[in-house]
């Protein structure tokens, strides 16, 4: 139930924020309290959510232009989450997607999320990388391919300038294994 339920939270999330319904700072927060909820509690809760919906409609043509482009970014990072460990993941291919221009897009992504687009797919690819180092027995190159990237040097560069350590150095801290 509790999965079920943190997945359908999770794909309201961002159309209850992109809403003014739910803040981003607070997400966590929101999403936490209500996975704990039994059925009937969690059942009130959806329902006081959706009136909440019908009840901010958009008053003028400048906030239905608001809303496409929040739906775009929503979409965007949906899009990016999703498909994030892909190698072939193609950020001007999501500008083009939307007839934007990508510094349009990367700019309002910066905006609206608070980091550019590569960085966000990079943190994403970074924790999955950090998560296959502790709990698999994968060699590191195998984890480099894993999570996205093509060359070895390059992940551990930008491994090391976000943790602060090699994937090895990493891997052997955590589960106190040899390094690799």
């Amino acid at each position: 139930f509790q999965f079920h339920t943190a997945r359908l939270l999770n794909d309201l999330s961002g159309p209850l924020v992109d809403m003014g319904i739910w803040s981003y700072a607070h997400l966590d927060g929101e999403i936490e309290r209500l996975m704990f909820m039994n059925l009937g509690e969690l059942s009130e809760a959806l329902h006081a959510l959706l009136g909440q919906i019908g009840a901010n409609p958009p008053a003028d043509a400048a906030d239905e232009e608001q809303d496409a482009k929040n739906l775009m970014l929503s979409s965007v990072r949906h899009n990016l989450e999703e498909n994030a460990l892909d190698p072939m993941l193609n950020i001007n291919l999501e500008a083009e997607r939307f007839g934007v221009s990508t510094v349009t897009l990367n700019r309002r992504f910066r905006q609206r999320y608070g980091r550019t687009m590569v960085n966000f797919v990079s943190e994403i690819r970074m924790e999955k990388a950090k998560e296959l180092l502790r709990t698999s027995d994968m060699r590191i190159k195998d984890v480099v391919t894993a999570v996205g990237y093509y060359d070895v040097p390059n992940f551990t560069r930008k491994f090391k300038a976000l943790v602060g350590m090699t994937p090895g150095q990493y891997r052997q801290l955590e589960r106190g294994d040899a390094a690799d």
